[in-house]
């Protein structure tokens, strides 16, 4: 099940900058520590609650949800790589989402977040590009992933006519 570990990989590093971070040599060590790993870390400094080495801060701290911090951080957590989104955007989203009457933060348990996640399954020796889309579940005490829909081209032979029509339908629950 490479693809799922890869999936399950892929998750843990969103919107990293790179995946280089792993490579720094100590002089770059700094580097390594600004870099986001996790989606809660994103939320994190997204919403200026933790310093550059994971430190969270709490509401009582000077620093929390300071907007100066949270301009650095909003510039730092764009793929520097991705070319689609210039300069004067960037700006622009930082300006939207600093409003001094109403910052905008996110809230991860708070809404309906989904993961469009693209990856590769291997299928008769072959690799076949496989789209999954990815909700939030609850799960006992706190939130877990969820696949909620596939998307792949390699099953639309199987799929090109709707089969509940014509009575030919196997139930999920139905081992």
């Amino acid at each position: 099940m490479r693809s799922i570990r890869n999936l399950f990989f892929l998750l843990t590093i969103l919107f990293s900058h790179s995946l280089y971070a792993q490579l720094l040599d100590k002089e770059d060590e700094s580097k390594l520590y600004a870099e986001t790993k996790q989606l809660n870390q994103f939320f994190r400094r997204f919403n200026g609650e933790e310093d550059e080495k994971g430190e969270r801060y709490y509401p009582k701290d000077k620093q929390y949800r300071n907007e100066k911090l949270r301009r650095k951080y909003i510039g730092m957590l764009f793929d520097a790589g991705n070319t689609g989104i210039n300069a004067d955007l960037k700006t622009q989203f930082a300006k939207d989402v600093l409003v001094k009457t109403s910052p905008v933060v996110l809230n991860f348990h708070g809404g309906s977040w989904f993961s469009e996640v693209h990856t590769t399954f291997a299928m008769n020796g072959k690799d076949e590009p496989v789209t999954l889309f990815m909700e939030l579940e609850k799960d006992h005490e706190g939130t877990k992933w969820v696949i909620s829909k596939v998307y792949a081209n390699m099953f639309t032979p199987y799929f090109k006519r709707d089969t509940t029509r014509d009575g030919k339908f196997l139930h999920p629950l139905s081992h």
